[in-house]
């Protein structure tokens, strides 16, 4: 998966470092995800690389908890 591929439908919020949208992927139409975007130059500035490591960890235990297939967080 690309960027390309999703269609922005709307902002959700924003922090630090980050802005998350909700999306919905081209090819998947009536599926919608979230898309949190952030930026590496502000990332490694603050020195934050470990806390997005953690962050996308976490979440895919949540996954595992529930027992989906598949992981809730991609990292690219």
């Amino acid at each position: 998966m690309v960027f390309e591929d999703f269609e922005i439908i709307k902002k959700l919020g924003e922090g630090n470092f980050t802005e998350v949208f909700k999306v919905m992927h081209k090819m998947l139409p009536g599926q919608y995800f979230a898309l949190k975007i952030c930026s590496i130059q502000k990332v490694q500035s603050m020195r934050r690389e470990t806390d997005i490591l953690l962050e996308k960890h976490s979440l895919n235990k949540l996954s595992d908890k529930w027992k989906n297939s598949m992981p809730c967080v991609y990292l690219y």
